[in-house]
């Protein structure tokens, strides 16, 4: 395509996109009434469980086993230490899980990824990295939307815009996945076979891996809401936040496994919502928390 040559240029603001697209959709979320109304403790244990240690186990022994490309199977140890993306809190309406559940989970995600991201590193990369350089992404991705987030639902602007945050944040990823894609794109088209391999292995950790969370979880005493906020944390990566923090760290081709697994996760998304049992009303906010 000849508009690719101009994700040289637009990959400069992906970051940009990233904190903006994060930030208007955290604006949404009360957290005071989310932390009132619910023990954040159940859903940072199993976070951890069904989104870091059971899925990161998952992609890593996958990688290590069909590829051999190092910054491949590095940009897959980015995803598995990667947070469960914003978009589970909407897409819990949709699915009827359990709202608070899954606005919880997402936040101890973000959290643990402090945490887990330079853990990961130390454990699986083989290579020395600039550890100032995934501090500085980790915080400018994750921490500094936070915050903004917080300033700009005190500002009292979110009742009068939110209307278009959906359009923004939209363009937003938009705009990240066409820079990543663009800067892979010779890879994409020369070698279909390896991309292929790449995107096998992003499919059985969201149709396969989230299928055996549903399995085993409908056999504990956790509620068919509860269900369905485990799978999403649990498949549902920020898949643009960890395509950006390899690029930063190991050059476009760490990139393609966040790239395909955003296209695994849509199509996983479309897949669950249209098949199951959705006749259970959704586990809304209380206390007034505003989405």
């Amino acid at each position: 395509m000849i508009l690719w040559p101009a994700a040289e240029y637009t990959r400069y603001l992906v970051d940009f996109a990233i904190i903006l697209a994060i930030t208007l959709s955290l604006s949404r979320i009360d957290f005071k009434a989310v932390f009132r109304s619910s023990n954040p403790l159940l859903p940072l244990g199993g976070t951890f469980l069904v989104s870091f240690l059971a899925a990161g186990f998952v992609f890593i022994s996958l990688a290590n086993l069909l590829l051999d490309d190092p910054n491949i199977i590095y940009g897959f140890v980015v995803v598995a230490a990667a947070p469960p993306a914003v978009a589970v809190i909407p897409f819990s309406y949709v699915l009827k899980a359990n709202v608070n559940l899954s606005i919880l989970g997402t936040l101890s995600g973000y959290l643990l990824t402090f945490a887990l991201m330079p853990l990961a590193a130390s454990l699986f990369f083989q290579t020395d990295i600039e550890l100032g350089v995934m501090f500085r992404t980790l915080f400018v991705l994750i921490a500094v939307p936070f915050v903004l987030s917080r300033i700009v639902r005190s500002s009292g602007v979110v009742p009068r815009t939110e209307k278009h945050f959906g359009t923004i944040i939209n363009w937003c990823f938009f705009l990240t996945t066409f820079s990543i894609i663009g800067l892979n794109h010779d890879v994409m088209f020369s070698r279909p076979d390896f991309v292929m391999v790449i995107f096998s292995i992003t499919l059985i950790a969201t149709f396969g891996y989230g299928t055996l969370v549903k399995t085993i979880l409908s056999r504990t005493r956790l509620s068919a809401s509860q269900i369905a906020s485990y799978q999403l944390l649990g498949t549902m990566k920020n898949w643009s936040g960890a395509g950006i923090i390899a690029l930063n760290l190991f050059g476009p081709a760490a990139s393609l496994p966040s790239t395909l697994g955003l296209i695994s996760g849509i199509l996983y998304y479309i897949w669950i919502s249209w098949s199951g049992d959705r006749r259970m009303p959704p586990t809304a906010p209380q206390n007034g928390q505003s989405t």
